[in-house]
């Protein structure tokens, strides 16, 4: 596809950091809540605004589009203000259901006081560390990034099995501890969907000797039936 111009890099890029995203909108703010949401993970069982999204947000885009009648009006200051409104409470949403579904968490060792990943989170050859690579220092990146095999090999990223990086967007990050997920999932559910992008990627099939070429990760279905 990039070959042929039929999509450009920075295109897709662009399109998976913003449905995608791996920052969080205020790192301060998180960093001053810290405390307080670990202190009630894992169940969340209080926090009753992680099951659905704000009604304001709701209201807002009902109220927007029936205020509508032509082309023009998309134009116009009052929708521009509404955009507005929006944008701020999508921002906050995804603060907070972020800081509470994708952020990793490794808790305290009473003994020790030092963070440990959770024993179904452990390598079995290195039991310190963990089987989804958090903390994702080396993947602190100031812009979405696709992964090709000579970057890959430069990084000492996956390039094979489930958890291979060819191919996928990485978008940029603010907190190594942030797993990234699909905004309008996270939004619209209050849960992480682990959903990832994959362009270009060839898998061979072993047994029948067999390449296949695909587009997309399947999963990322899913992410395109709630577009934002």
């Amino acid at each position: 596809m990039f070959r042929t111009q039929m999509l450009k890099p920075d295109v897709w890029k662009q399109y998976v950091e913003a449905v995608r995203p791996a920052k969080y909108p205020d790192l301060e703010d998180f960093g001053t809540r810290r405390g307080d949401i670990e202190a009630s993970w894992p169940a969340f069982a209080k926090v009753y605004s992680l099951c659905r999204p704000p009604k304001v947000m709701r209201e807002t885009d009902v109220a927007a589009r029936g205020t509508a009648t032509g082309p023009e009006d998309f134009l116009s200051e009052g929708w521009k203000l509404r955009g507005q409104v929006f944008v701020e409470h999508y921002e906050k949403r995804l603060q907070h259901v972020m800081a509470h579904m994708n952020h990793h968490i490794h808790p305290y060792n009473k003994h020790t006081g030092e963070r440990e990943p959770l024993k179904s989170c452990r390598r079995k050859d290195k039991p310190k560390d963990t089987k989804c690579g958090f903390p994702l220092d080396d993947q602190m990146l100031e812009e979405s990034t696709i992964v090709c095999q000579c970057l890959a090999q430069e990084r000492e990223w996956c390039t094979s099995g489930p958890r291979s990086l060819l191919g996928c967007v990485l978008p940029s990050r603010n907190d190594p501890w942030l797993n990234a997920g699909p905004s309008a999932w996270m939004i619209f559910t209050g849960d992480n969907g682990d959903m990832k992008f994959h362009i270009g990627c060839q898998s061979y099939h072993r047994r029948t000797k067999q390449s296949f070429l695909f587009s997309m990760h399947p999963t990322v279905l899913a992410s395109l039936l709630f577009p934002l």
